[in-house]
């Protein structure tokens, strides 16, 4: 085992004091914690709202109390202390959790820990215990014993196992992962230090130094649509599923992006995975309502790796005619919008509509913005005028007061309330796209785009 330690610890007042303590194959936990409330306090474990946490308290054990009367509730993912006064209570307990093969699905793998004598996978929401609604008290973690092998520690921009004091809500969503095979790479661009984190299983050479030249590539291509500075450092990691065959999928974390993949490929980023890993980047720059935050950022996906060279302009048609079809055949194509949300972990289509919808709604909204507008680059001009201080974050109001001037407002607002609320079949042949491609029908009705002429349509992806 490897001793933790930092030049300086920091003297300040926390709410919670955790030290984290390696112990050969599972995580050992101590909490220090200062109640605010007299007698008693219930602390929550778990995220039920994320994908994975039924049963989830089933990966902490052995609960201890000290200078205090301990009940764990199960069900409720719950911790309840008991006490006189309001004093310091120690509470320890350990993650402790090997993935079963019953019942193993996507959400299960990506999300619950995975402990072993060789690797360490935690998200902090199922790491430390929470105050319930509360997240922004300060917090610090530190560590005792460290894993003998690789680790990177999320909530630190470098990995490192420092100590660390920040509010709850810095911890509450990053991993710390940890693997033999691990592999940290650092590069530079535009003067910030960016993490590359993989785990090859085989090929390590070659895979990392595609994912490497993939991540510059489009990165850059980012910064030059937005004209941005980045002075931030991001982190891209890539780590194998341990059991399922699950293709891709993954979480983006603020300045970050977390990939699990199908770890039976002897090439990391295939064309599907390469797009996910442009997708979650393009989070520094779309978010919002999810029509928006996932519908429009694909349409900027594709954009940008059809404009920085990665994809051809048959890629970007190919990508939107899969959409279009998906959506025309899904059994859930006219489910309103605010009924999705409720229903989004029954995964499949319901997962998925939400982004169909926007990028096909987005895709047609940029014929009509070139016809009324004359603009071949309807794309970039619409971004930039919602401007990224709103496109993080993007609300339907800001959204129809900023396309208002391009397009009729009250012919917007009808066609939004008609394709994206209420979720009516979307008549592509109701107005034009954009310039250089038609619309035709397959045999079973199926919408349908064509490139009818490859200059013009090439014309549409510029970065600057």
């Amino acid at each position: 085992m490897m001793f933790a330690c930092s030049p300086k610890e920091e003297q300040v007042n926390v709410k919670m004091d955790y030290t984290l303590d390696w112990q050969t194959d599972h995580l050992h936990v101590s909490l220090l914690y200062t109640p605010t409330e007299a007698v008693s306090t219930t602390l929550h474990y778990g995220e039920i709202s994320y994908g994975g946490q039924a049963d989830i308290f089933s990966c902490v054990k052995n609960f201890q109390g000290e200078n205090c009367i301990l009940k764990t509730d199960s069900a409720a993912r719950e911790i309840k202390l008991y006490y006189e006064g309001t004093p310091t209570l120690k509470v320890e307990y350990d993650m402790e959790y090997d993935l079963e093969d019953e019942k193993l699905n996507c959400p299960r793998e990506l999300f619950r820990p995975n402990t072993d004598k060789d690797f360490l996978y935690v998200q902090g929401l199922n790491l430390y215990l929470h105050e319930k609604g509360e997240k922004d008290y300060l917090q610090r973690v530190k560590w005792l014993h460290t894993p003998d092998f690789p680790t990177f520690c999320m909530y630190n921009e470098d990995g490192s196992f420092d100590t660390k004091v920040a509010p709850q809500s810095d911890f509450y969503y990053k991993f710390i992962l940890g693997d033999r095979r691990l592999h940290v790479d650092t590069f530079e661009l535009y003067g910030v230090t960016n993490y590359m984190v993989t785990a090859p299983l085989q090929h390590a050479e070659f895979n990392r130094a595609d994912i490497k030249d993939f991540f510059q590539k489009v990165y850059t291509g980012y910064q030059k649509f937005w004209n941005d500075t980045i002075d931030y450092s991001y982190t891209l990691v890539m780590y194998p599923f341990e059991k399922i065959r699950h293709e891709v999928t993954g979480l983006g974390l603020g300045h970050a992006f977390l990939s699990r993949y199908n770890h039976y490929a002897d090439t990391i980023l295939t064309k599907d995975r390469a797009t996910t890993v442009a997708h979650e980047i393009g989070h520094n720059w779309v978010s919002g309502e999810q029509w928006f935050g996932e519908g429009f950022n694909d349409l900027q996906t594709w954009y940008i790796l059809t404009a920085t060279g990665l994809r051809t302009i048959d890629d970007y048609v190919a990508e939107i005619n899969y959409y279009i079809r998906k959506l025309h055949h899904s059994e859930i194509r006219n489910l309103p919008n605010d009924q999705i949300a409720d229903n989004f972990w029954k995964l499949g289509d319901y997962s998925w509509i939400i982004y169909w919808r926007g990028a096909v709604y987005g895709f047609r909204l940029l014929g009509q913005m070139e016809a009324m507008t004359g603009d071949p680059h309807a794309f970039k001009t619409l971004m930039t005028t919602l401007g990224k201080e709103h496109t993080l974050g993007m609300k339907k109001e800001y959204f129809m007061e900023k396309v208002s001037q391009f397009i009729d407002r009250k012919t917007l607002e009808d066609e939004f309330e008609k394709y994206i609320i209420r979720a009516e079949t979307m008549d592509l042949s109701a107005s034009p796209l954009p310039s250089g491609c038609k619309l035709i029908f397959e045999a079973d009705g199926t919408p349908q785009v064509e490139i009818t002429d490859r200059e013009v349509f090439a014309k549409h992806f510029i970065l600057q």
